[in-house]
């Protein structure tokens, strides 16, 4: 009799244990499986995660940003930028910023109005030295201000793709157009193919999000996620959020992506928005990873939307993606993001683009299009 009741008592604790919410031991076997099969099992077990992701009770998904179907909006002309790939757009104290690469170096130039972005005022912040790991394939600079200093997040390799990797710049000033040190890198221990960092702060915690490959070879591209000991060092091991297992995610065809994310944080909320789908095609699109209370280091603790929140539009613009999101001078929070003007354009015709959104009572983003 005592033996039943120790099985049947080790039974329900391990149920316990593997549908636990906060559970993260599951999604060890991303990084250790062979290449042949990393695929298949990720995508088998994101598949089961999906379906067992519930909505706690006690989660609200109420944030202070106005709605700009209530307050109202200026309509800014689109595009708003000639050519920009991966726009980013940050506003601190009155001023925006806008970060960005070009000829293999980063630039941040300053602007007023979100009306007025402009790169005339740039300022060269990196450029390449030749023989560095980051030197060559800069990309997708990001700017963050994080505890009295400013950062800047970006990819880059020793000229083949193969090599890409993530980097850091911290500011020797409180100005994000000054100086900086020399880049960190900055990885998990797998060291593996990783690009578009970005990082937020959440319950008094410091977490990083990319996009890599799950092996060495490029076939696929996933949301990593890794809490950070400090701005420029991770604390521990690569945790997968999300990989391309919807329709809409794999577009364009090999590899398969998710990448671009950025967080929104506001008090309980958190939300991830990505890019999806290949970044050549006009099936590129934006979905939405809503953080659904726990831990959030694990991804049954997060609900992937089963439609992308941005997609080609005709007549507006194809292939959207890899997005920033900024507060207008009222708070209405505005989406950026690059497209193209017609269709089949690939990376070349890669624009600015930006339109207010709005977060509905289910947490899920809306962008409101004019």
């Amino acid at each position: 009799m005592k033996k039943r009741i120790f099985f049947i008592l080790l039974l329900v604790s391990l149920t316990l244990v593997l549908f636990s919410c906060g559970n993260t031991d599951s999604d060890e076997s991303f990084n250790d499986t062979s290449e042949s099969s990393l695929f298949a099992s990720e995508e088998s077990e994101i598949s089961e995660e999906s379906e067992t992701t519930e909505e706690s009770s006690e989660m609200s998904f109420a944030t202070s940003f106005p709605d700009p179907l209530e307050v109202g909006f200026e309509k800014y002309p689109n595009p708003f930028l000639g050519f920009a790939a991966d726009p980013d757009i940050v506003f601190k104290d009155g001023k925006y910023y806008y970060c960005y690469s070009a000829g293999g170096s980063i630039f941040v130039s300053s602007f007023d109005d979100l009306g007025e972005a402009t790169t005339h005022n740039a300022a060269r912040v990196l450029s390449p030295i030749e023989g560095e790991p980051w030197a060559r394939d800069i990309w997708a600079p990001e700017l963050h201000w994080i505890d009295g200093h400013w950062y800047i997040y970006f990819a880059g390799s020793s000229g083949s793709n193969e090599y890409h990797r993530m980097f850091v710049l911290k500011s020797k000033t409180e100005d994000p157009m000054g100086e900086y040190e020399a880049p960190i890198k900055l990885t998990d221990p797998t060291d593996k193919w990783a690009i578009d960092g970005t990082v937020f702060k959440y319950k008094g915690e410091l977490y990083y999000v990319w996009s890599g490959w799950p092996g060495d070879e490029n076939v696929v591209q996933n949301i990593y996620i890794s809490k950070m000991e400090s701005p420029t060092e991770l604390s521990g091991k690569r945790l997968i959020l999300s990989m391309p297992i919807n329709s809409w995610e794999k577009g364009g065809g090999k590899p398969l992506v998710n990448e671009g994310p950025y967080a929104i944080v506001d008090g309980d909320y958190l939300t991830i928005l990505y890019s999806a789908s290949g970044s050549w095609s006009d099936e590129y699109c934006i979905g939405q990873l809503l953080f659904m209370g726990g831990d959030v280091l694990n991804s049954k603790c997060w609900k992937k939307q089963p439609q992308p929140i941005l997609k080609a539009t005709k007549e507006k613009f194809y292939g959207p993606g890899h997005c920033s999101v900024v507060p207008d001078k009222n708070g209405v929070l505005w989406m950026v993001f690059h497209a193209n003007l017609e269709p089949n354009k690939g990376w070349a015709g890669r624009s600015g683009w930006m339109y207010p959104i709005r977060i509905n009572e289910n947490g899920v983003v809306e962008v409101v299009l004019y």
